[in-house]
């Protein structure tokens, strides 16, 4: 008895690290300001959105602004349309966004598709965090790795699919993603590591294939509207606190006798035999 409190005060701490984590990446972003190596086609006035949507009663997208356009060492352009696209081309990785340049970072709140086309072999650390008015996103074959946090704060993201061509996701990928629905994770992610789905209170459909090996910690942790979930039977590693405290409405699919049937069974989860 004296054990039982243990769970929820490493799910706390857990929690608490990822918070600190994503605030720090915002704070770096913002605190460097337009980098010397950003060209833009025209300037607007920078606001700050504030906080997100699960927070705020009132939170109005800026108008439109002109088509503003930019590159990254000349490997990489970027362009914002007039309808909020912002398209993102070339070759090789986009860099992590945490790390002292801005590139469309003052035009985040402006964002409304995120389109990242073939030819994009790696997404930076918050690359797209907090496009808070973000509705969809695609993301080609070429990409093979996405950094943590690099989706955070998208917070009206609806779908999401990871290619198969992506094998390394780092954490907390759609964190507080509150209205995203649906997800697919690709045949090539082994790992599904810290955070990557947690708080992303919408989600319903969730799309996890064969050859998945780990969940790790909180992954799902407060994802409120889950319902039904297959967990692939290749998957013998569970982290802390993967679903909600509450997972009575969860049911997890899975083969009889696998790990996931001892996990279910383990944290007093419905189980069906598929």
């Amino acid at each position: 008895m004296k054990n039982r409190y243990i769970p929820a005060i490493l799910c706390a701490a857990i929690a608490l690290c990822a918070l600190t984590a994503c605030a720090d990446s915002a704070s770096s972003a913002n605190d460097t300001g337009s980098s010397s190596r950003q060209t833009t086609t025209s300037t607007t006035t920078e606001q700050t959105t504030g906080a997100s949507p699960e927070t705020t009663t009132a939170q109005i997208q800026p108008a439109p602004i002109g088509k503003v356009s930019g590159d990254i060492e000349g490997r990489i352009k970027w362009t914002l349309d007039e309808q909020g696209t912002l398209t993102v081309t070339g070759s090789g990785a986009i860099p992590d966004m945490d790390g002292g340049y801005d590139y469309w970072k003052q035009y985040a709140s402006n964002v409304n598709k995120i389109v990242i086309e073939n030819g994009i072999t790696s997404i930076g650390r918050y690359a797209f965090g907090r496009c808070d008015f973000a509705l969809s996103v695609s993301i080609p074959d070429s990409v093979t790795e996405i950094k943590s946090f690099a989706f955070c704060n998208c917070a009206r993201l609806k779908e999401a699919v990871i290619p198969d061509s992506v094998t390394t996701i780092g954490d907390g990928l759609f964190w507080r993603c509150f209205k995203l629905e649906k997800a697919v994770v690709g045949k090539g992610v082994k790992y599904l590591p810290f955070n990557t789905f947690c708080r992303c209170k919408s989600l319903k459909d969730v799309t996890l294939n064969d050859g998945l090996e780990r969940l790790g910690n909180t992954c799902f942790e407060y994802c409120e509207s889950i319902r039904d979930i297959y967990i692939p039977s290749s998957v013998s590693e569970f982290g802390f606190c993967i679903f909600p405290d509450d997972s009575s409405k969860i049911t997890i699919n899975s083969k009889a006798g696998s790990p996931a049937q001892e996990y279910a069974q383990k944290h007093s989860i419905k189980f069906k035999a598929v």
